[in-house]
């Protein structure tokens, strides 16, 4: 999952560059795959896993810097 493994970078690299999430995401698929039941199921999963790890980090982590390619310098909180 792309936006979890951009969370982590976050945290465990020195003001890290992030892809825009949303381009990546889609890779080429039509909005019509994107709503098939496997797709909607498969994202519930990985909501469920971002949350988890989110809900384990500790205050100070939500203060780590980041880049963004369009969104430029941010906290992880943002």
């Amino acid at each position: 999952m792309i936006l979890l493994e951009q969370m982590h970078r976050v945290h465990n690299e020195d003001d890290p560059m992030i892809v825009n999430v949303r381009e990546k995401a889609l890779g080429g698929r039509t909005l019509e795959r994107l709503h098939r039941l496997k797709a909607v199921l498969a994202g519930m999963l990985r909501r469920e896993e971002m949350f988890e790890y989110l809900v384990s980090l500790p205050p100070e982590a939500w203060e780590r810097p980041f880049r963004h390619e369009e969104w430029r310098e941010r906290k992880f909180y943002s």
